[in-house]
């Protein structure tokens, strides 16, 4: 799980009050693999009402995302620190991303040198 999902999970996990409540109508997907992500866009294009159900997919081509996922109860999620920088990156950002990010902060769980590693991996700068 990604995205508003693997948040309000963590949410629980934590038992951190404050994050926002998520719709149930979009799924988010990340791979690093094009050819995979193709087969499944047009997957989508052919079995999923757009009208109904956004569904955003990112290629992320430079990174290997696999240390940034974690298993709570036998699920994969995106750990906070990668749920932190994918809200920090976007340039459409929203209010509901500030709150997201706001909220990620308060997880005591996630330290600054958690946030700094996490970061540096992912080729976040001083810039």
């Amino acid at each position: 799980m990604i995205g508003g999902t693997a948040l309000e999970v963590w949410s629980n996990y934590f038992n951190v009050p404050g994050a926002r409540k998520r719709s149930n109508n979009d799924l988010d997907f990340i791979s690093n693999d094009l050819p995979q992500i193709n087969e499944f866009q047009s997957w989508v294009r052919e079995n999923i009402d757009s009208s109904k159900v956004q569904v955003d997919v990112m290629h992320v081509q430079s990174h290997d995302f696999s240390e940034y996922i974690r298993e709570v109860n036998g699920v994969l999620i995106m750990a906070p620190e990668y749920l932190l920088w994918s809200k920090l990156i976007r340039s459409d950002r929203s209010d509901k991303d500030l709150k997201d990010i706001k909220w990620l902060l308060t997880i005591e769980q996630m330290s600054d040198e958690d946030i700094t590693y996490a970061f540096e991996n992912l080729g976040v700068t001083d810039e």
